[in-house]
């Protein structure tokens, strides 16, 4: 466990400085912000980095989670909702359809004003696009990506037995995709 720092930062202080320093990362490789989470499309995937800051601990995270970009049109449609345009609605729908966590980065007992955090920051984003651009070569279909969170799901399982997941969920909305593919001649690749 960390030990508190002596002197902390005031929360907001710490947290806008996490998320200016991500966003001067996320800027130049095109991504958009929302709320401070950057966000983008890898190929056929939709990746959100979701940044966390405790000014208390002087501790900051990232977690990059992704999901078959197509599965929110799905979810739009039987929930009766006409599909938003753009890219920034696959981020705001991410609480209905949160995707899967693939890429963590944590650094705690940083100091403050620290540019530990902003080294950090950069590795961090770097981390999370190396991590997307790996996946979206292995997940360039959604035979793939449903492999791929099969697997995950049973490696939370492993380490949580009691988790629960939005599998099921990915399941339904992949099911009614792949029906909606094999009645427009749509490829597999990208349904």
């Amino acid at each position: 466990m960390t030990e508190p720092i002596e002197h902390p930062p005031p929360a907001s202080a710490f947290e806008r400085a996490l998320l200016r320093s991500i966003a001067s990362e996320a800027g130049p490789r095109g991504w958009q912000l929302l709320d401070g989470m950057p966000y983008w499309n890898q190929g056929l995937l939709f990746c959100l980095l979701i940044p966390f800051a405790d000014a208390r601990q002087g501790h900051a995270r990232v977690t990059l989670s992704l999901k078959w970009r197509a599965l929110d049109r799905v979810l739009w449609r039987r929930l009766g909702l006409s599909p938003p345009e753009g890219l920034r609605a696959h981020a705001a729908s991410a609480r209905a359809l949160p995707g899967w966590t693939v890429y963590r980065s944590a650094v705690s007992g940083l100091g403050w004003p620290s540019e530990a955090l902003e080294r950090w920051a950069a590795l961090a984003v770097q981390g999370a696009a190396d991590c997307a651009a790996r996946l979206q070569g292995e997940l360039d279909a959604l035979p793939r990506y449903l492999e791929f969170i099969e697997r995950e799901h049973r490696a939370l399982l492993e380490r949580q037995p009691h988790a629960s997941s939005r599998l099921e969920q990915e399941r339904v909305l992949a099911a009614l995709l792949l029906e909606d593919a094999a009645a427009t001649g749509l490829g597999l690749a990208r349904a």
